[in-house]
């Protein structure tokens, strides 16, 4: 696999995009043929889902969205819709009973925004610092999310071991 900027975008963001579709991917194609059941399954007391893990690659994407191309916050509706795939609720299982549709509608929304914002801007942007978040840059947080999916997909691999998917 050779990983090269997509032409659409300046060099940096390009790799970045690369990264995020190649992951992206490899989250569609292990998860592609998962029953509810499946997607709902929990390992011990203390584990998530698949579904809910799922949920949550989404809506991490979802909430640095607010800081890179709305130059704010996620506000108090946005919260709302997706709190429960924030690390601090994850647990709380009411992410559950969705088809598999649900999820890849999730990620797919989420993610055509994520790219097509990221046609706006060039390398300078990426790389400099996010007022609202002032520690991070923004080519940290675009990093994260792509990150975030990587680790989730071993989390997922790991549970389909252990309900023999």
């Amino acid at each position: 696999m050779i990983l090269l900027p997509s032409k659409e975008y300046d060099i940096h963001i390009g790799m970045l995009v690369s990264q995020m579709n190649h992951t992206r991917d490899v989250t569609l194609r292990i998860v592609k043929s998962l029953t509810p059941k499946e997607l709902d399954f929990y390992v011990d007391d203390k584990s998530n889902s698949i579904g809910m893990l799922l949920f949550h690659i989404a809506g991490s994407e979802f909430y640095y969205q607010r800081p890179l191309f709305y130059d704010r916050l996620i506000n108090a509706q946005e919260e709302e819709r997706h709190k429960d795939a924030a690390p601090e609720y994850m647990n709380t299982r009411k992410i559950h009973s969705n088809d598999l549709e649900y999820y890849l509608s999730e990620l797919y929304e989420v993610r055509q925004h994520t790219l097509e914002n990221l046609k706006n801007y060039d390398d300078n942007w990426v790389f400099t610092r996010n007022q609202h978040i002032p520690i991070l840059n923004n080519y940290y947080m675009i990093k994260h999310f792509v990150d975030d999916e990587i680790s989730h997909l071993g989390q997922i691999k790991w549970i389909m071991k252990r309900c023999q998917i």
